[in-house]
């Protein structure tokens, strides 16, 4: 790069800088920036090539099907298993819009890992955010071919677990929260699911819409 490129930048982020509307900006936006810099740089570095214009996505809308409810007793062939429901507003949507779906991590500076029931309750706590259930990820599995290329993505080297925290799976007095995940070595998407208890780590990201 020669100097008067790298002369231009400098002056491009300054005006940019100056010219931030503060009042719009929120510790969760900021938050999402500061825990997934490298996403943040690309997103950044595509806006300043696009004239710090905002490049739109086309729309990726499918549609949920609600009628078919998700069953952990089928699913397993076990009798033992159950599912609860736990956020409402999800249940609700019959479709949804894949591109406005943001995957987030509640942990905080200098933390390495915290038990998805804590994570659970931070979650909770964000009142803007919706967290996707069980009827998401079974749509999303039966139309693959629609999931994000982004989710395939490795956080820091490591596969990324992506959360649907909507919905409990709950077997003999415990709980459990389902998540998706890609396989580089048999190259699919794969499902599973982690007790409460279990850790909630870097690479564990939760599928939420942001209420505007």
């Amino acid at each position: 790069m020669d100097a008067s490129v790298h002369m231009q930048i400098g002056e491009v982020l300054k005006i940019l800088t100056n010219g931030v509307n503060l009042d719009f900006l929120n510790g969760e936006a900021l938050k999402l920036i500061r825990n997934n810099p490298e996403e943040a740089s690309k997103n950044f570095t595509e806006f300043l090539k696009n004239g710090a214009n905002i490049v739109k996505a086309e729309s990726r809308l499918i549609q949920i099907n609600r009628s078919l409810l998700f069953n952990p007793k089928t699913l397993f062939n076990r009798k033992v298993w159950s599912s609860r429901e736990d956020e409402v507003r999800t249940v609700a949507l019959t479709k949804i819009d894949l591109n406005e779906i943001v995957l987030v991590s509640t942990l905080k500076k200098g933390e390495t890992r915290i038990s998805h029931e804590e994570d659970l309750k931070r979650l909770k706590r964000k009142n803007n955010l919706i967290r996707l259930d069980a009827g998401i990820l079974m749509t999303l599995l039966e139309n693959q071919n629609l999931i994000p290329e982004k989710w395939k993505e490795e956080t820091n080297g490591e596969i990324t677990f992506i959360l649907f925290n909507g919905t409990f799976l709950r077997k003999c007095k415990n709980n459990f929260i389902l998540y998706l995940y890609w396989s580089s070595f048999d190259k699919k998407w794969n499902w599973g699911y982690n007790a409460f208890y279990s850790d909630c780590c870097h690479n564990t990201l939760s599928a939420v819409l942001e209420v505007k």
